[in-house]
């Protein structure tokens, strides 16, 4: 029997751009779902590549290097990843990657999280997609002419690689990522944090922002003369979040932010935070956060 592919969609476009090939790079992180799970955009507890980072774009076709970036609730449990490139076409569906005659293969193997894209394999000027399926354990295996994996549940993603004029040379920093409570300063967000709550909770606990703040250029000045709207994609593994993301307008340098309630105190959980551009773009920040009283 083969698995289903667990795959989160990229998020919709609060203001999408007008011309088509930004419109293709919005799949800069496309991610889809063939399964019917009931589980929030932003809940970690399956394998899920939460992000595809490298240069979002090139001026002319260079060597680039780009890795996947893997949630794992079972941090030791073998994963394999299988990498192709493809040309986008008119339907705008990045899962005809996974068909062999609709793309090459890259590379493949376990802890292939890395993968390298030779200057001949990319246009003079345009855009591929980069597609990686991930799975448990084993490689996945054509089945119904395209790769799926075939004993547990993996994840496919799509990262859209942009040659020429309209590409954007680096991806959107981060200037700040913190968690406060109403009406206290904020705390910075490191690798490990642990954040003062105040009392005891279970199930009741009070809600802290989490927040991530752009840094200065990070909305970067499109061919067309408009600036990139920047979002920020937001993941825990315990609590709850108010949203899975938020979407500045064009141009807009604010924090992007989101309510956490922590599912106890004291409690942990890890927070993942995405900032994206309209250009295949990405920053990713990752911390274990502990509350404490």
């Amino acid at each position: 029997m083969i698995a289903p592919i667990a795959y989160h969609r990229h998020p919709e476009p609060v203001h999408p751009p007008p011309r088509r090939p930004r419109r293709l790079a919005l799949a800069a992180l496309c991610l889809a779902a063939c399964t019917d799970s009931l589980d929030p955009a932003w809940r970690l507890d399956s394998l899920r590549v939460v992000t595809i980072e490298g240069p979002p774009g090139l001026a002319r076709p260079a060597p680039m290097q780009l890795r996947a970036r893997l949630y794992s609730p079972t941090p030791l449990r073998p994963v394999h990843l299988r990498w192709r490139l493809c040309d986008p076409d008119e339907t705008l569906d990045p899962r005809r990657c996974a068909e062999p005659a609709e793309g090459a293969d890259l590379i493949e193997g376990f802890a292939q999280d890395i993968v390298s894209v030779a200057a001949s394999a990319l246009p003079s000027a345009g855009q591929r997609w980069l597609w990686v399926i991930a799975c448990f354990d084993t490689p996945s295996t054509l089945h119904e002419g395209r790769y799926q994996c075939p004993v547990a549940p993996g994840f496919e993603a799509v990262h859209t690689i942009v040659v020429g004029r309209d590409a954007n040379l680096s991806a959107p920093a981060i200037d700040a990522f913190t968690l406060g409570l109403d009406g206290e300063a904020p705390q910075p967000v490191d690798s490990m944090s642990t954040i003062h709550v105040g009392a005891a909770c279970d199930r009741d606990c009070p809600a802290l922002t989490v927040a991530v703040g752009p840094a200065a250029g990070a909305s970067e000045l499109g061919a067309d003369g408009a600036r990139e709207a920047l979002m920020a994609s937001f993941y825990i593994t315990e609590g709850s979040l108010s949203r899975p993301r938020d979407v500045a307008a064009p141009g807009e340098l604010r924090a992007l932010t989101a309510r956490l309630t922590p599912a106890r105190v004291p409690g942990e959980t890890e927070c993942w935070v995405v900032l994206r551009d309209q250009r295949g773009g990405s920053t990713m920040r990752q911390a274990r956060v502990y509350f404490v009283r």
